[in-house]
């Protein structure tokens, strides 16, 4: 696939992978993009577009796990932000910048975004760094599950 087809997929669908992605969250990328109150949200959540085609419960986990910590967070439209294409083209600029509109508007303190490289490319930081320092600072406790 060229880079002409992998915009062609992210305009139509949202995503390179040719995925809607809203269908497969769903419900709870709707719920999470209430939760909190504008300009009270400490994390605005951005994930990965690779997951959301693949497994959506990685999204849902993330939350999950940011939301048991006691912080507010807030989902933006899982659409690619276009790290996938940065050397492929100027589309990616108009995908980063669709996702930084969003992000804008979701009026959090932070901007954590699921894949590193996602984080990169919009100057966000690492969920596995945010997921290290809430452990470290004790507002997300581990747990054994089954």
């Amino acid at each position: 696939m060229d880079a002409a087809d992998l915009v062609r997929l992210v305009r139509e669908t949202g995503s390179p992978y040719g995925v809607d992605p809203l269908p497969p969250v769903g419900a709870a990328v709707r719920e999470a993009l209430q939760t909190e109150a504008r300009g009270t949200t400490d994390f605005v959540y951005v994930p990965s577009c690779e997951s959301v085609a693949f497994d959506p419960s990685v999204l849902i986990s993330a939350v999950s796990v940011l939301q048991s910590a006691g912080v507010g967070v807030r989902v933006v439209h899982p659409s690619c932000c276009g790290a996938l294409l940065r050397d492929r083209g100027p589309a990616a600029a108009e995908f980063r910048e669709a996702v930084a509109e969003a992000i804008a508007l979701a009026d959090g303190r932070r901007v954590v975004a699921e894949a590193g490289g996602c984080a990169e490319y919009l100057g966000a930081e690492p969920f596995a760094v945010v997921a290290a320092e809430l452990l470290e600072s004790g507002l997300l406790r581990p747990r054994r599950v089954e």
